[in-house]
């Protein structure tokens, strides 16, 4: 048995499927290139596939990962340009590799995802406000109240979850943002909620539903910093 450990992007209209419809196509992209897939035993079997991290619906991506399980090894880049023959518009594989059948999870790998935000607001700046802006981002606090699992609220401090920043562009009324946030199952923070604690901090009617947001990467907390999920594929002997 082998695993291969895909990344791919997601752009267009596909950006709003949700996540059983994602892995609903690329069951079908599979299957009709052939890929001799391992299947899960028991009643109701199906092809041993997991992801990491699914981007929201609605953000596009050139940072989704997936680990399939196949029966027979052969070329990535054949599998590549089969997978992208038979792949909807906006959904692309763009590299892969084999990792360790006993290999961790992708999920259990993730700590932090990157994000490009652009975004307007209601305002025009100046450069006191984007010297402040980048002080907060620096240093804080950026409060906001989050609802727990159990309904309570409770104030957080956004700024614990911010691991890096570039100010790509500041002017006008327009902003893009380049940012490292927290990410899977020991934290998470979603650009959206970002972008509300950012409006309340700073006075800005922020208009969500006008960002483009873009997953730029995912990656994993090393002590040498952070490392991407795609350099975790590792050589593998292939048969």
């Amino acid at each position: 048995m082998y695993r291969i450990r895909a990344r791919y992007e997601k752009r267009g209209r596909v950006k709003y499927l949700g996540h059983l419809e994602m892995i609903k196509v690329f069951e079908r992209a599979f299957r009709r290139v052939e890929v001799p897939l391992k299947y899960t035993e028991g009643f109701n079997p199906h092809p041993k596939m997991s992801f990491a991290l699914p981007s929201s619906v609605g953000f596009s991506s050139i940072g989704e990962y997936i680990d399939v399980e196949v029966t027979e090894a052969f070329k990535m880049d054949k599998f590549i340009d089969a997978m992208n023959s038979a792949l909807p518009d906006g959904l692309k594989v763009i590299a892969g590799g084999y990792v360790d059948i006993k290999a961790k999870s992708l999920m259990s790998l993730v700590d932090y995802s990157e994000f490009e935000i652009d975004f307007p607001m209601d305002a025009e700046t100046d450069k006191d406000s984007i010297l402040e802006f980048e002080k907060i981002l620096e240093t804080g606090p950026i409060p906001a109240r989050k609802r727990t699992k159990s309904g309570k609220f409770v104030e957080k401090d956004l700024k614990d979850d911010i691991h890096g920043y570039e100010v790509i562009r500041f002017e006008s009324n327009q902003i893009i943002l380049k940012v490292l946030l927290s990410a899977g199952s020991r934290g998470n923070l979603n650009p959206l909620f970002l972008l509300k604690g950012l409006g309340e901090k700073f006075g800005w009617n922020i208009d969500s539903c006008n960002a483009n947001i873009l997953r730029k990467d995912l990656f994993s907390k090393t002590d040498s910093g952070p490392i991407s999920l795609e350099k975790t594929v590792s050589e593998v002997e292939i048969q």
